[in-house]
């Protein structure tokens, strides 16, 4: 089970093969949905790569972590 940005819960798909692996980071391409919300073609992935892979998603974070440091600097 994972937690995607939007806070629903997402299972892998019973026939996936990352059931056993159980990954901590992936993406996938599909979502299905039936009594549960399942993720079909979905591919583990590093947590690290997240930056370089997305962007767009983790530039405000970085951003605002880049300001808080220069302005703890200017204060001093």
């Amino acid at each position: 089970m994972v937690q995607p940005w939007n806070f629903c819960f997402v299972f892998l798909h019973p026939s996936s093969v990352l059931l056993e692996r159980k990954p901590d980071c992936l993406v996938f391409n599909e979502l299905m949905h039936t009594t549960r919300t399942y993720a079909r073609d979905a591919t583990a992935i590093e947590a690290r790569w997240l930056p370089e892979l997305a962007p767009a998603f983790f530039a405000a974070k970085a951003s605002a972590a880049t300001a808080g440091v220069s302005a703890a600097g200017a204060a001093r």
